[in-house]
């Protein structure tokens, strides 16, 4: 029996890694990653991102990366589960190819996850494999990988049906032990994008309220997922509790905000374009073997049972969400607006469709399995070797760091600082005693060091970098008050006769209590975890 389960787990893994390489072939074709229609502009947003790991559990801001100008991301956008990338970026001594390894790294993970969560969602061994190549393959992945290379919702959708799992088993099968293993893959989703455990825990508490009569033990649930919410909230307050600080003293410039109305796809468009398996138009698509599952699954409504009809509807309702049918301009002027992009919901319609597909396809013989595979395959290499063409600009270990210098965004920036001021801030624009002008200094990953002309009185400097809490300034090693300027920039009063000036980042007080307390947390969670194992081994 055990040399069975090696052998399987053995299958599951090789078969994880061959799939990861089969999708990623593009990007192992000459190991560049290409920019434009293929990876839009996303790529140097990230790729910038990925540089800013230097150093980001000592000093979180970066100041050669996005400008130069101390841009603050790491506050406000989780980067924990990104920080492998870093570290293979220095194993092989390349951030391309670093940034592709984590690529196969997560795609695997996604393979693996997959097939596992579907093995115990569904107790069937078939399930899981259909499952494991439906999900990973689904256009609305590939979407995020190939077209729009936004690394935080394709780490976050790995974890999506650890999650759908955890939820099932408490929701429906009463088995609340899992409230640890929720709290675990919703901080790791926490950790890698926001907007995705806001759209999952939406889509969530829809299934909850359709599946309310169904609960035998209201109670007991309830307590479960107060467990897990608190072990959530302590394991991601590293992130939380910076951000929050930070957005309470300082105003924020907050990604663009689009039209709702106008960002909401058409459904002729997307029925189009999921059929056709269009993942190069710009937008999020169903793709076309969920599209023909979900309306296979519309046809079975009626033989199903409750529960594939409630995930049936709510998938539906997910879809209707992303379109201009929804009357989206009324919440324009609400927090809602922050979601961008409407069509994000297809990321949860796409597990719920891949979930309730599989139930479909449970049934299937091997050979329809085989040649369901060959079909993803196909679709798939089709269409991400054709966005492959349509590349505008190409980054490879050459000119990385002239990208990710040159990379720009006003996400983030003090309030201030992208009211007129960018400009002058970007070109490094230092203004002394009320007159512009351009002082020589040297920027590190971890601090910026100007180099002052000594004068006989104090001089008055609003330098070009952005002033959040925990930045700091020393002169000749002497800690300076540091106060913000006009511009949203740190402002300093230099004194007489001095001439090295040091301008550094650090966690706040509240920033490293929140180290301890996540630390803290997955001790908890690892003391809990390995008491349920040993219960379970000696039961």
């Amino acid at each position: 029996m055990n040399f069975l389960k090696i052998k399987k787990t053995a299958a599951v893994i090789l078969g994880s890694l061959l799939g990861s390489y089969l999708y990623l072939v593009p990007f192992f074709y000459d190991g560049k990653l290409r920019v434009g229609h293929w990876l839009e502009s996303d790529a140097n947003f990230h790729l910038s991102r990925l540089y800013g790991l230097n150093n980001a559990f000592s000093h979180p801001i970066n100041y050669i990366s996005f400008k130069g100008v101390g841009q603050g991301v790491n506050y406000f956008y989780p980067w924990l589960t990104f920080y492998p990338a870093h570290l293979l970026a220095n194993l092989l001594h390349n951030e391309v190819a670093g940034f592709i390894a984590f690529l196969f790294m997560i795609t695997c993970l996604t393979f693996v996850l997959s097939y596992y969560s579907a093995r115990a969602l569904f107790n069937s061994e078939r399930c899981a494999v259909v499952f494991s190549i439906i999900y990973p393959f689904s256009a609305g992945r590939a979407v995020n990988v190939f077209q729009r290379a936004d690394i935080g919702e394709i780490i976050a959708m790995a974890f999506f049906p650890v999650v759908l799992l955890c939820f099932y088993k408490l929701v429906l099968k009463a088995a609340n032990d899992y409230w640890l293993l929720l709290a675990v893959s919703s901080a790791l989703i926490i950790y890698s994008h926001v907007l995705s455990s806001i759209f999952l825990f939406f889509t969530l508490l829809l299934l909850l309220l359709c599946s309310w009569s169904q609960i035998s033990n209201k109670a007991a649930l309830l307590i479960a997922f107060l467990k897990s919410a608190f072990l959530t909230l302590g394991l991601t307050a590293f992130f939380w509790l910076p951000l929050l600080q930070q957005v309470h003293h300082l105003q924020i410039t907050p990604p663009s905000i689009k039209k709702l109305a106008d960002s909401a796809v058409d459904v002729s468009w997307l029925l189009t374009n999921s059929l056709s398996n269009s993942i190069g138009n710009g937008n999020s698509v169903l793709g076309l073997v969920l599209t023909v599952l979900f309306i296979g699954g519309a046809l079975k409504l009626q033989q199903a049972d409750y529960n594939y009809r409630v995930l049936w509807f709510v998938s539906a309702f997910l879809l209707f969400l992303t379109t201009n049918l929804f009357p989206w301009f009324l919440f324009q002027n609400t927090p809602i607006k922050m979601i961008q992009f409407p069509w994000r919901f297809i990321e949860v319609a796409t597990l719920l469709i891949s979930v309730s597909g599989t139930w479909l396809l449970r049934k299937t013989r091997n050979r329809n399995i085989l040649l369901l595979l060959l079909l993803v395959l196909a679709i798939h290499t089709a269409t991400s070797f054709n966005l492959r063409k349509g590349a505008v600009a190409v980054i490879d270990g050459q000119n990385y760091l002239t990208t990710v210098k040159n990379t720009e965004s006003s996400d983030y920036y003090p309030l201030k600082s992208s009211q007129g001021y960018q400009e002058t801030i970007a070109a490094k624009r230092f203004i002394v005693d009320q007159t512009a002008q351009n002082l020589k200094f040297h920027a590190s990953n971890k601090q910026v060091q100007l180099q002052m002309l000594a004068k006989n009185k104090a001089q008055t400097v609003d330098t070009p970098f952005l002033r959040y809490l925990g930045t700091s300034v020393h002169v000749e090693g002497k800690k300076l008050p540091v106060s913000t300027s006009p511009r949203g920039t740190v402002l300093i009063k230099v004194p007489a006769k001095s001439t090295q000036v040091t301008l550094t980042s650090s966690y706040t007080k509240l920033g490293n209590f929140s180290k301890v307390l996540s630390l803290f947390s997955l001790a908890i969670t690892f003391l809990i975890g390995c008491w349920k194992y040993f219960k379970l081994l000696s039961n």
